[in-house]
């Protein structure tokens, strides 16, 4: 017999039913937890990014300042300067001493003002003769060492450039630019001196590579050194003042091409080099809690025992050759020849000095 099915049985069974409900739903809620979890996730890389985001921020947008500003700026404008006094110098004493009929008489008057009674001047005649090609070259070979030794090779190219540029000039100069009018004093140009620009360039170059604990001593030295010639080249006659006055300024001009130099091969931005060679101050002291103070009372240090340095080692050389036996004539040329000795003695402790301080400061 077939049987056939009825109406019970074609509703649909309720467990099932209830089964399937439960199942969408577990599955709605499945898909709603797992949009919930993705939110969170979400929500959680997104606080962790901004955490990091605020982390790298600083609190304060604004940059802080630099207490110790970069010196390039201050270097470039002290070799602007030194460079433009060094050339309007050299353009007086050639404009006054060489090309002008007076000037070349008050030069040659004070050159014969002096009178000197004793032997003890060849010292000088010999210093005068070691000066010559082969020994700026040495010289410059010592000062590039000692620069290479204090691993500075900045200072090292600032010292080459000095010296070798101050010697080619002076060179061009005396025998190709200058022309010396005739005004009854001849026509020989021997302005400016090479001997004195040989003398002060060297010592300009080891200024600026002398370590800064021997940097007195060493000052001191070289300008007794580079006094000593250019006093006794007037002493024994084979120069005027102008010569020399002029050779001073031709050093000062090389000075500052030298320590821009050595500025570009520095390459960086320094740190201001506080006092004499020490920039670590104690906890606690009074330098310490008053940074203008400090740089006041040890920057100033630092340029005031360059000077004292440098103007001692002038002034051992002008008590050398008066108590050697120079006497000036009490005239007007005996005026000027003092004049003209103190100006050379002062030009040559400051180029010496203001070099010195420049490359401790600028390049430290």
């Amino acid at each position: 017999m077939s049987s056939t099915a009825g109406p019970r049985d074609q509703t649909p069974d309720p467990s099932w039913s209830t089964s399937a409900g439960e199942s969408a739903a577990q599955s709605a809620t499945g898909a709603t937890g797992a949009a919930t979890a993705a939110t969170s996730s979400t929500g959680t890389a997104t606080s962790t990014a901004s955490t990091t985001t605020a982390t790298k921020t600083p609190a304060n947008p604004t940059k802080a300042k630099d207490p110790q500003p970069p010196l390039r700026g201050h270097l470039r404008r002290w070799c602007l300067a030194v460079a433009v006094f060094g050339a309007v110098l050299l353009v007086v004493f050639v404009a006054f001493f060489v090309w002008t009929p007076f000037g070349q008489r008050a030069d040659f008057q004070a050159q014969r003002s002096i009178q000197t009674h004793s032997w003890s001047f060849y010292p000088t005649w010999l210093v005068t003769w070691l000066i010559r090609e082969q020994t700026l070259a040495v010289m410059a070979a010592v000062a590039a060492l000692i620069g290479l030794a204090r691993r500075r090779l900045d200072l090292a190219v600032g010292a080459v450039v000095t010296i070798v540029g101050a010697n080619l000039t002076t060179h061009v100069l005396k025998y190709y630019l200058i022309v010396r009018p005739d005004y009854g004093f001849g026509t020989d140009n021997i302005t400016p001196s090479g001997h004195t620009t040989a003398a002060v360039s060297v010592a300009m170059g080891l200024a600026m590579v002398a370590p800064v604990v021997a940097r007195f001593w060493t000052l001191a030295i070289l300008s007794l050194g580079t006094s000593w010639v250019a006093l006794g080249l007037v002493v024994l006659g084979a120069h005027r003042p102008g010569d020399t006055l002029a050779a001073v300024a031709v050093c000062l001009v090389w000075s500052a091409i030298g320590m821009a130099a050595a500025g570009l091969v520095y390459g960086r931005p320094g740190r201001r080099n506080q006092g004499l060679g020490s920039d670590r101050l104690e906890r606690g002291s009074v330098l310490e809690r008053f940074p203008s103070l400090h740089e006041t009372v040890l920057g100033n240090l630092g340029l005031t025992m360059s000077v004292l340095a440098t103007a001692s080692g002038s002034l051992m050389a002008f008590v050398l050759f008066v108590s050697g036996g120079v006497d000036v004539s009490l005239s007007w040329a005996g005026v000027g020849m003092t004049f003209c000795a103190a100006l050379l003695l002062g030009l040559l402790a400051l180029s010496i000095a203001i070099t010195s301080r420049a490359a401790e400061k600028y390049l430290p």
